[in-house]
């Protein structure tokens, strides 16, 4: 899917405050790349990211979904590299990261949008619990 004007605006904002918050620098992959973030520090590689932007807040729903592709590429990435694969999702009442390692993906399900008619739009995600996700602010 390609990433909208609002999408990357949404992800520059994100990545301006956490690169200050955090101490790193966020560079994106490639245009059709199957996650979003390499995160580097003092020159080294640190976390890849898959970045979210939800128009709720983080409680108004018990879970949040992530794509299992997404899942798959992070994990993979993220074990190949040795380094965390975060999931950081920015809510309208704040930023919070989970750190996929510690997701179940055994609680899943087949769901989707189906306001555009697409058939990729429906596909298994991976459930994460909105409660497990840390505060990025902390």
């Amino acid at each position: 899917m390609e990433e909208t004007i609002q999408d990357i605006a949404n992800e520059d904002l994100t990545t301006t405050y956490l690169e200050k918050k955090w101490g790193c620098t966020f560079r994106r992959f490639g245009a059709y790349s199957p996650i979003d973030f390499s995160l580097h520090k003092n020159g080294k590689l640190i976390a890849v990211a898959e970045f979210k932007r939800r128009h709720r807040t983080r409680t108004e729903f018990d879970d949040i979904y992530l794509n299992l592709q997404k899942w798959m590429s992070l994990q993979f990435t993220s074990l190949g590299l040795e380094v965390p694969g975060l999931f950081i999702v920015a809510f309208n009442d704040g930023i919070f990261w989970c750190d996929i390692a510690t997701i179940d993906p055994s609680d899943h399900r087949v769901t989707g949008r189906t306001d555009r008619g697409r058939k990729a739009d429906i596909q298994p995600v991976i459930k994460i619990p909105t409660g497990v996700m840390i505060d990025a602010r902390l």
